[in-house]
């Protein structure tokens, strides 16, 4: 095989030797005087230098802000890339006229050899220039050529905000900013000339280790192997709390008074021109897609000593993201059930997803895709109204797990992130982690038996008996990572739906099975999109005022607040609108009016 051909196989060989030897990705153990704990690339330092990707000075500093030079770097890509060989390469025919076994052997000539060989190189006129300091912008595009098959590419119309980036390297800078591999200096400038420093390049060259075939999906196993096993006993401890959704009005009454300590940190994961349009003030937005890694990240935007609030599209997107800030946050499930259940102070805070996400917040129509708030859905044939069975379909033990490659982590957290990472980069929108109810009907209904989806129904059980979509096998919500009485059940040779309610805890489902491997996709809307006379369907045809409000958003406007405690309410609203937004900052609202069928009127409050 040509080295270029082994790459991902010998990235897998190294971790997997890792394991073996009991060397972790980061194991923390190198310490240079420069760099401490509370240093912003501490753990990606550390991380290479334990792998002996990068070295220190005998001073024992590490020097973060120093420049780079392209012969070091050159070194540093094909150590991390497991590239380097004993062999001297092309010792009497070198590939660039500045750089000469004279100059060193092996470094810097067979490094500058080795990564020219596998392309992560190009040089300028038959030159290398290997004194010169490397650019931020020739880093990116060796680190994106090195990551090759490896990275996964941005979807159609991805923009990275940046309005410096050359024409060359357009492509290279957002694929490496769309796996999280690089960051801008601001939200619009990348400043691409500029030296890279000697912390930077650790951070892109930790992160592009993330993306090297880690926890993937190799095929199956007729038992769950221990990976497998760990991640689900982790999700399963997880799921068991129970953190689900809170109503808008509860977070906007705490975001409106004048206590800020009460204040939950908003989190909303829709795509950034959507974000732009409209967002609750304050909030921070991290797409659906970029979780993962930036939890990977430790991101420091996200805190891990508040209340999280997930604001989202319909809600059930945003729970794939609770699930994953309280994967990564609660650091001991068993303690906080613990503290839940005696009803006494929790160790961890909790995150919670807002009911029906931004559309329950607002009326304003273009925070979401066209024709999928509720009421629009309906018009727009998002929702069907199709036959339901009653009384149960017996699940089968499928006698196969997802196994997955190496992990290179002992972390079971980690691991489950990574594999979380993997299942998003299945999508090239976060709007494909979910299927329509009409999509679904037609494929079940097109006569062909041998395309059609595993039906999960993570209701409870009592109302799945009373009617579930036909076919569907039964797994509540909680239950979908117990591995023993109802993981077996899932096929992982078919694609799988699964559907609660009105989507919410069947984002939950949907995000579990997916970092197990599954082939999975929530039903929008759940039961309400298939049946929304369905017994206990969770009532969205009441949806609008009984849950639906009209506060305020910023949408980069004069009139943006810095916070709702800034907000300053309407008045003589009260005769038309006794239950919108106009007088809940006075009085609340008490004893809504059930909503009728039509939607309500535009421009409320």
């Amino acid at each position: 095989m040509r080295r270029s051909d082994m790459f991902s196989l010998s990235v897998l060989v190294v971790l997997a030797l890792m394991l073996v030897l009991g060397v972790g990705i980061a194991l923390g153990a190198t310490a240079f005087s420069d760099v401490p704990s509370t240093h912003p690339f501490y753990t990606d330092i550390t991380r290479l230098a334990d792998l002996e990707i990068v070295g220190g000075f005998p001073d024992g500093t590490y020097k973060p802000d120093d420049p780079v030079t392209r012969q070091q770097f050159a070194k540093i890509i094909v150590l991390a890339t497991d590239r380097h060989t004993d062999a001297i390469d092309n010792e009497q025919n070198p590939t660039f006229s500045d750089v000469m076994p004279g100059m060193g052997v092996p470094y810097p000539f067979d490094y500058v050899e080795e990564a020219a060989e596998a392309g992560f190189v190009m040089g300028d006129q038959g030159k290398f220039n290997p004194a010169n300091n490397i650019t931020r912008v020739q880093l990116a595009l060796v680190i994106v050529r090195a990551g090759g098959s490896g990275l996964a590419d941005p979807p159609a119309g991805y923009q990275t905000g940046f309005t410096d980036v050359p024409d060359y390297a357009q492509a290279e800078v957002a694929k490496a900013k769309f796996n999280g591999i690089l960051d801008g200096k601001t939200a619009t400038t990348f400043d691409p000339y500029a030296n890279a420093t000697r912390g930077q390049v650790a951070k892109m060259v930790s992160r592009l280790l993330d993306t090297m075939a880690l926890g993937r999906v190799i095929g199956t196993t007729a038992e769950p192997t221990a990976d497998f096993q760990a991640i689900a006993d982790r999700l399963n401890a997880v799921l068991a709390l129970g953190y689900n959704t809170t109503n808008p009005d509860v977070v906007a009454k705490a975001l409106f008074d004048a206590n800020a300590a009460n204040d939950p940190f908003v989190l909303d994961t829709r795509e950034p021109a959507d974000f732009a349009k409209g967002h609750i003030p304050g909030a921070v937005n991290i797409p659906l897609l970029e979780v993962p890694q930036a939890l990977l990240a430790a991101d420091p935007r996200i805190p891990m000593n508040q209340e999280i609030v997930i604001a989202s599209y319909w809600g059930d997107d945003g729970d794939m993201a609770n699930l994953l800030v309280n994967l990564y946050r609660i650091a001991d499930p068993a303690a906080q059930k613990a503290a839940l259940d005696a009803k006494t102070a929790t160790p961890y805070p909790k995150s919670t997803v807002i009911f029906q996400g931004m559309t329950a917040w607002s009326f304003e129509r273009d925070l979401v895709p066209t024709g999928t708030r509720f009421e629009d859905a309906l018009a727009a044939g998002v929702i069907v109204q199709k036959p339901l069975e009653a009384g149960t379909v017996a699940g089968v033990d499928q006698g196969a797990y997802p196994a997955f490659s190496a992990f290179g982590t002992d972390a079971v957290v980690t691991k489950a992130l990574l594999r979380a990472k993997d299942y998003f980069g299945g999508f090239t929108t976060q709007f494909e982690t979910q299927v329509y109810p009409s999509a679904l009907a037609q494929n079940l209904e097109d006569g062909n038996a041998a395309n059609d989806p595993q039906l999960v129904s993570v209701r409870a059980t009592n109302h799945y008996a009373l009617g579930h979509i036909p076919g569907a096998i039964n797994i509540p919500y909680q239950k979908v990572a117990d591995v023993a009485n109802f993981t077996k059940f899932v096929d992982p040779s078919h694609p799988i739906i699964a559907y609660c309610y009105t989507g919410h805890t069947g984002g939950i489902a949907t995000m579990a099975l997916g970092i197990l491997g599954y082939d999975v996709r929530n039903l929008l809307y759940g039961v309400n999109g298939w049946n929304r006379g369905a017994p206990g369907a969770g009532q969205l045809k009441s949806f609008d005022l009984m849950k639906a409000w009209d506060f305020p958003v910023n949408d980069g406007g004069a009139d943006d607040l810095d916070s709702l405690a800034d907000y300053q309410s309407p008045s003589g609203c009260e005769s038309c609108h006794t239950s919108l937004t106009g007088i809940f900052y006075d009085r609340e609202v008490a004893n809504p009016v059930a909503a009728g069928e039509a939607p309500p009127s535009e421009g409320e409050g």
